[in-house]
């Protein structure tokens, strides 16, 4: 379909130049004037992607183009494959060039479509490289991440990491970053939506994890709170959610694509996220990275807190593989000891499915993919699920006190109907 393809009936000048009065003021029409809860999500239904696209963005009141004139806008769509967007699996290049469309009218300085995967950036193979030469004063560009620059960055509120690999570009000044991410499940993290799609954002080669090609060693801590950390470290500030094709059973890669003629937007990611489960029928305490995201204050904290404006939404149950036991960020108490001193400390943590767990103290460095494991506090033991408490004296395996220094604990956790591994990951410091 050309750039000047028919948008609902509307030709795309025609519909950029009817939607200017309502996005371009940041405003939906009336359904908008009202005030109401502090967060909203609008909801555009349409089978055509540009047109569902823009009426999201209009519908959620949240797109300012003060925030986009002069700015380098960052878009990270999700492209883990070189796929079709009715295959469910990568973001449809149409619903980023309704964003880009937006960004270009604002006044954006520049706009730059990025994505990393083990296989390149999968945009040739996704129908994105007509955006090269899309903006007659050069102004859109493909990146692949790989390519660029990258910092060792702070977590504020850490979790799995305190300092993590990211993209420099994400932190120059005068940069706008919008996720435009599928309405898909995922096998380890139960949903790839806004947040999870800021996943594809730390390099790949900083956190390979052999034999695997990806940034597994990302899974190896925890690939909840791994999410929660990017999450932390560089906030979206713009969150589109594509569901024209969704995927259900085994995503993010090999699920089954189910048609929703779907998109999901507003300018606080972890609201637009809850709407996207609403709309997946998956409740929020499944999803673990969301539950930490709620509890870290990253946006709302109950359903009324959120407003969905614009389209009605009809949700659709989306089929999942069997949903893996979920174990809580581990806890330990107190979080200083000194084991030389005959001190130790309690690990407290808990699991909500009956499981078989496994508890390791580590060395785990933020320059290096790495854990050295210390001490295996409990081999694969089957568990009910509730809560559990474990003592560590400070020793390593060896039976010697540990030299003074920050410890982390990880705790892995398989369920009876499924091989896949779930982590989760807190940090302990010993002093002498």
């Amino acid at each position: 379909m050309s750039r000047e393809s028919l948008i609902g009936g509307v030709k795309r000048r025609e519909f950029l130049k009817l939607a200017a009065g309502t996005v371009s003021a940041g405003v939906a029409g009336p359904i908008l004037a009202a005030a109401g809860p502090p967060y909203k999500v609008g909801v555009g239904h349409d089978e055509w992607a540009y047109a569902a696209t823009f009426r999201a963005i209009a519908a959620s009141g949240g797109w300012n183009p003060a925030n986009i004139i002069g700015r380098k806008v960052i878009i990270k769509p999700n492209l883990v494959r070189a796929a079709a967007p009715q295959s469910g699996i990568s973001t449809d290049a149409e619903v980023v060039r309704a964003v880009v469309d937006l960004a270009l009218q604002a006044g954006a300085g520049e706009i730059l479509i990025v994505e990393a995967s083990p296989d390149g950036a999968n945009f040739s193979g996704s129908g994105y490289d007509y955006f090269e030469s899309y903006d007659p004063e050069g102004r859109v560009h493909l990146v692949d991440l790989a390519t660029q620059p990258v910092v060792l960055a702070t977590v504020p509120k850490p979790l799995a990491y305190r300092q993590i690999y990211m993209p420099a570009m994400l932190f120059e000044d005068n940069t706008y970053l919008i996720s435009i991410a599928k309405l898909k499940v995922h096998n380890l993290a139960h949903a790839t939506l806004s947040m999870k799609n800021m996943y594809g954002m730390p390099p790949i080669d900083n956190y390979i994890s052999p034999p695997y090609r990806g940034r597994f060693a990302m899974h190896d801590r925890s690939v909840n709170e791994s999410t929660v950390d990017i999450n932390g470290t560089r906030p979206i500030d713009f969150a589109v959610i594509d569901g024209i094709w969704g995927m259900e059973r085994d995503g993010p890669i090999g699920g089954d694509p189910k048609r929703m003629d779907l998109v999901i937007a507003g300018d606080n990611a972890l609201a637009v996220d809850l709407i996207g489960l609403a709309a997946m029928q998956i409740p929020v305490h499944n999803v673990q990275h969301l539950r930490y995201a709620t509890l870290m204050g990253f946006g709302p904290t109950v359903p009324g807190d959120i407003e969905v404006r614009g389209d009605s939404i009809s949700p659709q149950a989306f089929l999942q593989t069997p949903r893996l036991p979920m174990v809580s960020y581990p806890r330990p108490l107190p979080v200083v000891f000194a084991p030389a001193r005959g001190q130790k400390t309690t690990i407290r943590y808990g699991v909500d499915l009956p499981c078989a767990t496994r508890v390791e103290i580590v060395l785990a460095s933020e320059t290096s993919p790495t854990l050295t494991p210390v001490r295996t506090l409990r081999e694969w033991t089957g568990q009910a699920a509730g809560a559990v408490t474990l003592d560590w004296d400070g020793y390593d395996n060896a039976g010697t006190v540990v030299p003074s220094g920050v410890y982390g604990i990880r705790i892995s956790s398989v369920g009876f109907d499924t091989n896949r591994v779930l982590h989760a990951f807190g940090w302990v410091r010993v002093v002498a």
